[in-house]
């Protein structure tokens, strides 16, 4: 034990940077879990869909004509909560951009809006293909 407190006293840098990474991991998380949306990995996706769930693309129009998920229309992440103005505050909603960090704003735009049924792709499209999962073509 008298070396580690030792070590940690010579090398004040290195606690400091060690327990400023820690508390940033405890903040990321702890944001992560009390978010008011929830991610899904894509066989949940899949019984989302299945079940009648709303499906947005939000990447570009090229990427979305070269592959996009089947049911999926496309949309704006700016502009996510007019594409669903007609859609029901109560409704199923799954979101997802090409990594998921697009898809987490658009997201907590939706869920700010009142929303509380939505839901993103866990890594995005990029899980999707990583799953060998089929592609619709527009």
């Amino acid at each position: 034990m008298d070396e580690l407190t030792s070590f940690l006293g010579d090398h004040l840098a290195l606690t400091g940077a060690a327990v400023a990474l820690a508390l940033a991991l405890v903040v990321v998380e702890a944001k992560r879990a009390f978010r008011p949306w929830r991610e899904v990995g894509p066989f949940e996706l899949t019984a989302l869909v299945n079940a009648g769930a709303v499906l947005l693309d939000l990447r570009g129009d090229k990427p979305f004509r070269e592959g996009h998920i089947a049911g999926a229309r496309r949309s704006e992440s700016a502009e996510v909560a007019a594409a669903l103005k007609a859609t029901a505050k109560d409704a199923a909603i799954v979101l997802y951009c090409e990594s998921g960090s697009v898809s987490d704003k658009a997201a907590e735009t939706l869920a700010v809006a009142g929303y509380d049924k939505v839901a993103t792709l866990r890594g995005g499209l990029a899980t999707w293909r990583t799953e060998n999962l089929p592609l619709a073509r527009a």
